[in-house]
């Protein structure tokens, strides 16, 4: 009888020890919860810090792009005479006044008053984008333009390909696209460098940049090609439609704002 209850004992002793059993169990259970608390919780710290690191950077961009026209126009010197877009800050769509006139700017009044005064031979103008007009059998296209005072519209045509026009000369004629920086003015002049405030863009693809960055609204210069440069006569096409040598679109900070807005 002794040997039977002491292995009963035993058996209870083992078989009823609740500290070994829970602690086995529950041990690598704790160490998982443990650890995935840990994991959650430098995420949440992470998705938290991370969105605010970048918003500050967009805050700052916003907050230099936030400039009115007044204002970055007053820095450079000059004057607003009109604007197609009141909330727009870029440039694109502003005329200079006359205090901004010199030999090298464009002179935008007197380019705007050479829509109205001589139309069929506009050696250089200005006037607010209206769209494009495609051309038959040609890769070439129009450049419709508008006078935003008088309504008066003009045509242009843009080319793309050298062979439409051959010259005696060869001289290229495809038409030239530049950006002028609208941070040029009577009191920044000399902040610019030699190369000027006029910049070459679209050399790549033409076509469809060009088509891409001008919008209804823009103010747009433009210069016509010259088959007489003593007499000052613009070339024509065949359908009696001034060619166009070179288009300037305008921007505060020229070709780099351009650029980025492309991308």
């Amino acid at each position: 009888m002794e040997n039977i209850n002491q292995e009963s004992t035993e058996k209870v002793k083992v078989n009823t020890d609740p500290v070994f059993t829970k602690k086995t169990f529950f041990k690598p259970i704790y160490l998982f919860i443990s650890a995935f608390l840990i994991i959650t919780l430098l995420l949440i710290v992470w998705v938290i810090f991370q969105p605010e690191s970048k918003t500050s950077e967009k805050t700052a961009d916003n907050t230099k792009k936030m400039v009115s026209v007044e204002e970055a126009v007053e820095k450079a010197g000059y004057k607003v005479s009109w604007n197609g877009n009141k909330n727009d800050t870029t440039g694109r769509s502003i005329i200079a006044d006359n205090s901004r006139d010199s030999t090298t700017t464009f002179q935008d009044s007197v380019a705007m008053a050479n829509l109205e005064q001589n139309p069929q031979n506009i050696v250089f103008g200005l006037g607010v984008f209206k769209g494009w007009e495609t051309i038959a059998n040609s890769k070439d296209v129009y450049i419709l333009l508008e006078n935003p005072q008088t309504k008066k519209s003009y045509k242009g045509r843009i080319t793309f390909d050298d062979s439409a026009f051959n010259f005696v000369d060869n001289r290229n004629v495809k038409t030239l696209f530049l950006v002028e920086d609208m941070n040029y003015g009577p009191t920044t002049k000399t902040g610019f460098d030699a190369s000027g405030y006029y910049f070459l863009v679209f050399e790549t693809n033409p076509k469809e940049d060009s088509q891409k960055a001008i919008k209804t609204g823009d103010v747009i210069g433009f210069r016509g090609l010259l088959e007489d440069t003593a007499k000052q006569i613009v070339k024509k096409d065949s359908s009696g439609v001034s060619v166009i040598h070179k288009v300037y679109l305008r921007r505060f900070g020229g070709s780099s704002e351009l650029i980025k807005e492309l991308k």
